[in-house]
């Protein structure tokens, strides 16, 4: 299962800068760092979270931060019948994803038991099932971001839940 928390509001590169200083340093359960990319065009943020192991086990994710920006790029324009270039160029602009920080977080299964069942007033009563322990774990991720104040202290309504 993948938990992905997507930002509402544009995040900044002196934002990302900011933010890449707290990230934790030398850390054993560390995969991956990297610089944000410097680019006025910065976008949302997106942390995704895969789960690598059932809950009754504890709980284990890789945890990925992801810068995504706008990227302006010339393209040829191809004639639509023969494909080849007219000599014009067309303005483009793609997004793009870096991942900033990927790492491993474990939690022991009382643990996550205990915040799962805090979470669990947050549900709307009609989920039921295995769709309600995912609203839970989404909504325990979610809790965990806003807690640690990231991006400068976003709150619960600035993140949009994804759940795969």
């Amino acid at each position: 299962m993948k938990i992905t928390l997507k930002t509402i509001p544009d995040i900044s590169h002196s934002d990302w800068q900011a933010q890449s200083q707290r990230f934790t340093k030398g850390d054993t359960k560390l995969l991956q760092e990297a610089l944000p990319v410097n680019t006025e065009n910065s976008a949302k943020v997106i942390i995704e979270v895969l789960i690598k192991q059932p809950l009754i086990d504890g709980f284990k994710g890789e945890v990925s931060y992801i810068q995504t920006y706008t990227q302006t790029i010339e393209n040829p324009v191809l004639n639509p019948e023969t494909f080849e270039p007219t000599g014009q160029m067309e303005t483009v602009e793609q997004t793009e994803r870096k991942t900033i920080l990927k790492y491993i977080e474990t939690v022991p299964f009382e643990e996550i038991d205990t915040l799962l069942q805090q979470v669990d007033a947050l549900i709307d009563s009609n989920v039921i099932g295995l769709n309600r322990q995912k609203q839970a774990v989404a909504q325990a991720i979610l809790l965990n971001a806003v807690s640690k104040t990231t991006f400068g202290g976003l709150d619960a309504s600035q993140y949009e839940i994804i759940i795969d």
